[in-house]
């Protein structure tokens, strides 16, 4: 059996700068930290390699006495706390003295320090080895401190070696400095990679201008200001986004408990009981909630990179934050103004120019050719006062519509006839042979034919695509165009035609898309798209971004169809494999058996 022993010093070192330092984003959230406490207005971050290779802060903070930085790479010295009861009120972003310890453990580091009061600086460098010291006085620098991180984890070959590749470090970079941008708007931040600036931040007295440059201008757009709100101890303001400009997931969803970010289930929880009927299923709101309570009320030490927080009070939280979001929606004016028809075609028009076949080598059949053997056959003795549709021209008029009377058996069980509407959402049909109310949702039947037939093509390498006389522009963020980067070769085989644009790394140029899709809300499917592509990871895995463009390709909830849209719609779902549920598992049609209506009504 292996004696217990005590390890070395090095040794405890990598560890416990494991703890702390993950990647190069942890080390740039600990010396931003830094720099908040000490009272910085600007930041300015340089990166080479995803940070593998250089990561250089500075910022122009009170700086650190010279007698004093020597110690600030010890393990738990701070300057944040002094005593036992300073954990019980913690106001500062760091206060464990760890982060200069746990990087100078794995890094070639050096930290150049100045006080308002010193005309001259002093510099610290450390190979690897906190007790290897090398301190240099009388260095010429502006006040404030200047951190040099180069060769991250050069002496810790294991964590090394599982770090990304520079794109996707990068990434990470980048969420963490918009996220401290977006919570600090007092501080200017300007963010270089490689030489290159991805994005700059100015001082502004609320979060707005900083959301807008890191996350988007068109996000902005679709946010609602809270106000101030006081709960009890809590003072909660932020921005919602409105009922119908949701996303797929949470990542939109930021939590700031006094300028810091935090994860929390209860808060997650909160906003969207607070959404209420406004939230649609598998849809998430973005948030930007800033909650300002006394340090006396939670407990910020539980986590190693502070990242959850303790609440004394769970339940007031939860509730304070449920009612702030539920009073906001109900307050504010979000119903969309309606603009003239021109206007609007003039706004949302796109310039198409000609049609192309990614590829044509195939000899299958049209996928969106019907036998008429498989037709089903709609009830001819219908009248107009059961159909609520609109035609277009003369030559769609319901008495000049001509119907097969003879008997086609499908999927339903025999013919059908089409009893009206429900709702905005549902066709009502009677089969004819029992009398069973078939309910359709025909959203969901139009995108599973959609599916398969999308599927059909792709399979079959004749995918057409619609090109743009003049590219779409979509902005996105360094994680997003890395995703689109590594699935490239995916979206050319669905008919995509996406670009980076020189001189810019805040957007990508759409030039092509999948005919199918020529009509459609472009934007509104493209966020989509980059929300679904970090799940495409291998080649096998299409069919989320197929389903998705069904779902954006078919009927909506709300269009009225015609009378011949709904004998087509009819038409092709009996003739494809699987019409019983749509993209997403959803059932496209439910049957109620007119026996049941009897037994209700006590006929039977």
């Amino acid at each position: 059996m292996t004696r217990i022993q005590i390890l070395d010093p090095i040794c405890v070192s990598k560890i416990a700068a494991g703890e702390v330092i993950e990647r190069p984003a942890s080390v740039v959230k600990e010396l931003i930290e830094n720099a908040i406490d000490a009272s910085a207005t600007e930041i300015r971050l340089t990166f080479k390699n995803g940070g593998k290779d250089l990561i250089e802060v500075k910022d122009n903070g009170k700086g650190i006495p010279p007698e004093d930085l020597p110690l600030a790479i010890k393990r738990h010295a701070t300057s944040k706390i002094s005593s036992e009861q300073d954990l019980d009120a913690i106001s500062t972003m760091g206060f464990r003295g760890e982060a200069l310890y746990s990087v100078a453990s794995v890094s070639r580091f050096s930290i150049t320090s100045r006080t308002a009061n010193n005309e001259l600086a002093s510099c610290v460098t450390v190979d690897g080895d906190v007790d290897k010291v090398q301190i240099s006085e009388e260095v010429m620098a502006t006040p404030g401190t200047l951190v040099r991180v180069r060769d991250l984890f050069f002496n810790f070959i294991v964590r090394r070696k599982f770090l990304k590749k520079a794109s996707v470090e990068e990434a990470h970079i980048y969420d963490v400095i918009a996220q401290y941008a977006i919570g600090h708007p007092q501080i200017s931040f300007a963010f270089f990679a490689d030489g290159e600036l991805e994005f700059q931040t100015v001082k502004s007295p609320d979060h707005l201008s900083a959301i807008k440059e890191t996350l988007g201008k068109e996000l902005v757009k679709s946010l609602l200001d809270v106000g101030m709100i006081q709960q009890g101890e809590i003072l909660i303001h932020g921005y919602l986004s409105k009922p119908g400009h949701h996303k797929r997931n949470r990542k939109y969803q930021y939590f700031f408990l006094n300028g810091r970010r935090i994860f929390s289930e209860i808060l997650q929880s909160a906003l969207e009981e607070g959404y209420g009927p406004y939230l649609m299923k598998r849809e998430f709101p973005v948030a930007f909630l800033f909650l300002e309570l006394d340090p006396k009320y939670f407990d910020v030490n539980i986590h190693p990179q502070k990242r959850e927080v303790l609440f004394y009070d769970e339940k007031d939280l939860m509730t304070a934050v449920c009612s702030t979001v539920t009073h906001c929606l109900k307050t504010q004016d979000f119903v969309p103004r309606l603009k003239s028809r021109v206007m609007e075609e003039k706004q949302t028009k796109l310039e198409i120019g000609e049609v192309k076949a990614v590829t044509t080598s195939s000899t299958s059949r049209d996928i969106g050719h019907f036998d008429k053997k498989h037709q089903i056959s709609l009830h001819p003795n219908i009248k107009s006062s059961e159909l609520p549709l609109s035609f277009e021209s003369a030559d769609s008029q319901l008495v000049e519509v001509h119907i097969e009377e003879r008997e086609i058996r499908d999927f339903f069980g025999s013919d059908l006839k089409f009893r009206g509407s429900l709702g905005d959402e549902f066709l009502l049909l009677e089969d004819l042979s029992n009398h069973d109310l078939i309910i359709l949702d025909f959203h969901a039947a139009h995108e599973r034919i959609n599916l398969e037939k999308f599927t059909a093509l792709f399979k079959a390498k004749k995918v057409k695509s619609q090109t743009f006389l003049r590219p779409f522009r979509l902005f996105c963020t360094p994680e997003q165009r890395m995703r689109i980067m590594d699935s490239l070769s995916h979206l050319n085989n669905l008919g995509f035609d996406f670009r980076i644009p020189k001189g810019t790394k805040r957007e990508v140029e759409v030039f092509a898309i999948p005919k199918i899709l020529a009509k459609t809300d472009l934007k509104k499917f493209l966020e989509s798209l980059l929300d679904t592509l970090p799940k495409m990871v291998i080649e096998d895995q299409y069919h989320e971004i197929l389903s998705l463009i069904a779902c954006h390709a078919s009927y909506r909830a709300g269009e009225i169809l015609s009378f011949q849209q709904t004998k087509d719609l009819l038409h092709e779902l009996v003739n494809i494999q699987n019409p019983k549920i749509c993209a997403h598992g959803r059932p496209t049609y439910i049957r109620i058996p007119y026996q049941d209506f009897l037994k209700q009504v006590r006929r039977i």
